[in-house]
């Protein structure tokens, strides 16, 4: 098998979470893998793999993972101490890998047989890094600020421009994953590029990290919430409460800036709050979440032909998607069923139970709608599904890009996960359509 299934596993997807009786035999065995891993003894890491995983991952792509991460990420230097989660009756293993370029998280997830049922290598990002890099110069200033939301505080940056009054601002919301405050991806951090482009012609912003990062524990009880209200919504909303308060802002003039994950939650955003002036939604899908996971996983597989194992992977999670819209009569019947990308039924819940399209169609605030043309993940499709479900609405705007990803970088033909590792910034083109728009509301 070709490194494309080792993209797969290293790319940032949620979590595979998995019921886990015995937290103690599973922190060891995911200890045993790290140790396996170095010494090259990967039939042993096999071993630990539920059927499931096996179907999915075999000896082959499993042996080359240690030599990828070293060959990115450089020699190996040592592990962090593991840490267990639970989500109601599931748990996972996550333990720190240190490598000389870049940390990891080693997540393991495991099943109510203590074996493996899910295994991803994350960047790891310090939350609480107490050495933030600020900036000031002739154009922008950049300050510490702690966004406060249901008894955590988010760390996070205030951007404000130099020489300006009473200037609009705006709160930046993550994409999926446990992203820091400049949704830092490999050698890029779009949010900060965004901050500062937006800064230089008179607009603030504000960015923090993400529930997710700082303190995902706070993930495990939701307090009969929605799991997209309190992995997104909620702690935006605080930001936006504290965007008001900003001395020199306009209070009138504060905007929510999503991207993917955070574009499709936009408009729930905007419906809780009606001080919100207007929303950009950056490569927000259209069609159901389940629906992109598997034209995902069918592009990436589809790069240079489907092996027999590919095409039955794609049969399996076209199995999951299905799962996930009859999820309540799965629940209703007592059934466990198998979903993608994680198995905590809240989040896909919260997914079924929240219409971006009708929440977009009925809110009041100005909408700005952007969408970079190469983009894999969210595809053009949804684009045109927006332009098409909201093309009545006088106060929406549409906007696409050519040349530009899913990170809005620029690139040329078929873009794949590899691209994201190579240091970009967002177009200033493209700030400035933002920037323009904000100023005419």
């Amino acid at each position: 098998m070709n490194t494309k299934s080792v993209l797969l596993i290293l790319s940032l997807l949620l979590s595979i979470l998995a019921r886990a009786q015995n937290p103690k035999l599973c922190t060891a065995i995911s200890q045993n893998t790290i140790r396996q891993f170095q010494e090259g003894k990967t039939d042993s890491v096999f071993s630990y793999l539920n059927d499931d995983m096996r179907g999915r991952l075999n000896k082959e792509t499993l042996a080359q993972i240690w030599s990828q991460l070293q060959v990115s990420m450089g020699a190996f230097k040592g592990i962090g101490k593991p840490n267990g989660m639970k989500f109601e009756t599931y748990y996972q293993i996550e333990t720190q890998l240190r490598f000389e370029k870049q940390n990891l998280r080693y997540r393991l997830a495991f099943d109510k047989n203590n074996r493996i049922s899910g295994m991803y290598f994350v960047p790891y990002h310090q939350a609480r890094e107490p050495k933030i890099k600020m900036i000031s110069n002739e154009f922008l200033q950049e300050m510490p600020i702690k966004v406060k939301s249901s008894g955590l505080t988010l760390p996070g940056t205030l951007t404000i421009p130099k020489g300006v009054k009473d200037f609009p601002i705006v709160v930046f919301v993550h994409g999926s994953g446990a992203n820091d405050r400049d949704e830092t991806l490999g050698p890029n951090k779009p949010f900060r590029d965004l901050a500062h482009g937006l800064a230089k012609m008179g607009i603030a912003s504000i960015r923090y990290d993400k529930r997710s990062l700082v303190a995902p524990k706070t993930l495990s009880d939701l307090h009969g919430q929605s799991m997209l209200d309190v992995l997104v919504v909620n702690d935006a909303l605080a930001a936006v409460a504290l965007a008001r308060t900003i001395e020199g802002i306009n209070p009138k003039a504060v905007f929510v800036l999503g991207h993917s994950l955070g574009a499709m939650m936009a408009p729930r955003i905007a419906e809780r709050n009606v001080n919100i002036k207007g929303i950009i939604m950056m490569a927000g899908n259209a069609r159901p979440l389940e629906d992109l996971v598997y034209d995902q996983y069918k592009y990436l597989y589809n790069k240079d032909g489907l092996s027999k194992a590919e095409k039955q992977d794609l049969r399996n999670i076209r199995k999951k998607v299905c799962n996930v819209k009859h999820l309540d009569k799965h629940l209703a019947k007592g059934e466990q069923v198998k979903l993608p990308l994680t198995n905590d039924v809240r989040f896909w819940q919260s997914v079924n139970d929240y219409d971006q399209i009708k929440t977009a169609q009925a809110i009041p605030q100005s909408t700005l709608i952007l969408q970079g043309l190469r983009d894999y993940q969210v595809t053009p499709r949804e684009y045109k599904i927006w332009q098409h479900k909201l093309h009545s609405k006088k106060n929406v705007s549409f906007k696409s890009y050519e040349k530009l990803n899913h990170l809005f970088l620029e690139g040329e033909g078929k873009s794949y996960p590899d691209e994201y590792e190579q240091q970009g910034n967002i177009p200033e083109y493209v700030i400035s359509d933002i920037a323009q728009w904000i100023k005419t509301q």
